[in-house]
């Protein structure tokens, strides 16, 4: 069913991400050039791209940065068009607007912490009827398929978070560094098999007659014209 999806959707977002917590996905940020990096993030990130900023470790201070490439981005749209499916009518108020396409959700997890806990226990068991694995497995997983990937030290650093800053101050060629990391990314993806993935996913909803095709938030521009699109996303509530 539809929340089975949402489930492996969820799951494999976490998995891309570098193993994110389900409480990550609430509340990550989403930082860019355009407001400036700072001195760190200049040298190892991406002007290009958009990032995802969260927390290493729920208690820890380090944080990880995931680029929203075309892969990344492509979870996320299927994430959000599903919450909207299934949330939309009760639950509006937990849902990241339409105009800000680079999240889903948007309350405060510490503020509403029952609600947060009921959403994740559920799509939990949506996921254990389709799978053994846990969304906590997601880390371990993703730092398996990262362990097979061929890197120098420097780039595995980078990867695993670990990077210190005065390490990555002393780092000459930038330009050739973010070619490496760029490269260890793809190949972790490609590893993991996140297309794949992904294109099962866009299978499975077409079973439920819903083609990622004809649905998509990109074309919301004005609320006209997202009003247009959860009228088409409101047939598909039906019966849940």
């Amino acid at each position: 069913d539809i929340y089975q999806i949402q489930s492996i959707s969820i799951f494999s977002f976490l998995l891309a991400c570098g193993g994110m917590n389900p409480s990550n996905l609430m509340n990550y940020e989403v930082i860019s050039n355009k407001k400036g990096f700072s001195l760190i993030n200049s040298i190892l990130l991406d002007s290009k791209f958009h990032y995802l900023k969260f927390k290493k470790s729920k208690k820890g201070m380090t944080y990880r940065f995931i680029k929203i490439n075309f892969r990344i981005k492509k979870l996320i749209e299927i994430m959000k068009i599903l919450f909207h499916i299934s949330h939309y009518k009760k639950y509006p108020f937990i849902l990241e607007t339409y105009s800000n396409q680079k999240k889903v959700f948007n309350f405060n997890i510490y503020e509403q912490a029952n609600l947060y806990k009921n959403l994740w226990n559920f799509y939990q068991k949506k996921l254990r009827e389709v799978s053994k694995i846990k969304f906590s497995n997601a880390k371990s997983i993703y730092y398996q398929f990262l362990n097979e990937i061929e890197m120098n030290k420097t780039i595995s650093e980078i990867m695993y978070g670990d990077i210190k800053d005065e390490d990555a101050l002393k780092i000459r060629d930038i330009s050739g560094l973010k070619e490496k990391i760029e490269k260890a990314e793809n190949d972790v993806l490609n590893k993991i098999g996140i297309d794949e993935i992904t294109q099962i996913l866009i299978n499975k909803l077409k079973f439920l007659d819903l083609d990622l095709n004809d649905v998509s938030f990109t074309d919301c521009k004005t609320p006209i014209e997202f009003s247009r699109l959860i009228e088409r996303l409101n047939r598909y509530h039906k019966g849940l």
